[in-house]
């Protein structure tokens, strides 16, 4: 599937619903930043400009960048995560379905930098594949186990208050199903 038949099915999808749990946890009373990584047709972006936030949208392709006209409160950047350098510090960091894309080798030091850029209190939302996803064998995505993930994430300073193992079938934006292993996580940063 292209970046555009991609765009064409999730266009109008709903934000997730784990970004919409995170956002009840930020504890920022003045304006709020937020980073939205891989953030393909702009759903969670947008959700989170409604709610106030000043958003960096960041996905790799080009075509972003005409998704977001008249969008107040947000700027889309166009680049590989992996290659982004965040400008100052955010409230919140969301990467739903995007940091498994990024192969191993490069995946922590993304992670890593991500969790950087959170100010203290800060919260990161994500979602990771588990070693069980049907897609395992593909070299070019990354797979973590749960106690892996935990064990990264709090040398980032990161404090786990959510960590939702789901697994079983459903479906892709191409269409058709697949069995699913993610992890849905949400953390807070510490000093």
């Amino acid at each position: 599937m292209t970046w555009r038949e991609y765009v064409q099915k999730t266009v109008n999808k709903k934000p997730h619903e784990l970004l919409m749990r995170a956002t009840g946890l930020v504890e920022s009373t003045g304006p709020k930043r937020a980073l939205d990584l891989g953030a393909g047709a702009l759903g969670d972006s947008k959700y989170l400009a409604s709610k106030g936030y000043e958003v960096t949208a960041v996905d790799s392709e080009e075509s972003i960048k005409y998704l977001a006209p008249g969008t107040p409160n947000l700027d889309v950047i166009v680049s590989p995560m992996e290659n982004f350098a965040p400008d100052g510090e955010y409230d919140l960091v969301n990467a739903q379905y995007a940091l498994p894309f990024i192969p191993k080798e490069r995946f922590w030091n993304v992670l890593a930098t991500a969790a950087g850029s959170l100010k203290e209190s800060g919260i990161f939302c994500a979602t990771f594949f588990g070693p069980e996803d049907e897609w395992h064998n593909d070299p070019m995505l990354t797979f973590v186990s749960k106690s892996e993930l935990e064990e990264k994430l709090s040398t980032y300073n990161l404090n786990v208050l959510y960590n939702e193992e789901e697994k079983g079938l459903g479906k892709i934006a191409a269409g058709g199903n697949k069995f699913w292993h993610v992890f849905h996580v949400i953390a807070r940063k510490h000093t």
